[in-house]
């Protein structure tokens, strides 16, 4: 960029010239030139990102009595019927304990 006496690099990144995809970052390593890279939750080039489905990946966290529910770039989880937490953790309801006699 200039005005052809002075020149200034283009940053692609901050100019808001660069091609990478909605997900992903932009990262200048000099005068024309950058790279790119899925945020977290997303995978592929940079330039195409793709929400990856923790759930059928079996990369979340959720407790083994807990139902796993894929979000665009993340998941949820929920405690199955008869356990009680936050789907991280989950506890048997002691369905005896609550009877009342």
């Amino acid at each position: 960029m200039g005005d052809g006496y002075t020149c200034t690099p283009t940053n692609h990144c901050t100019a808001g010239t660069h091609t990478c995809h909605t997900y992903a970052t932009c990262t200048y390593t000099g005068p024309g030139t950058y790279t790119c890279a899925c945020i977290s939750g997303y995978t592929g080039d940079g330039y195409t990102c793709t929400p990856i489905n923790h759930c059928s990946a079996g990369t979340d966290t959720c407790d083994v009595n807990a139902t796993c529910t894929n979000t665009p770039g993340s998941y949820t989880c929920a405690c199955n019927a008869g356990y009680d937490g936050d789907g991280y953790t989950c506890t048997d309801i002691d369905e005896c304990a609550n009877r009342h006699v």
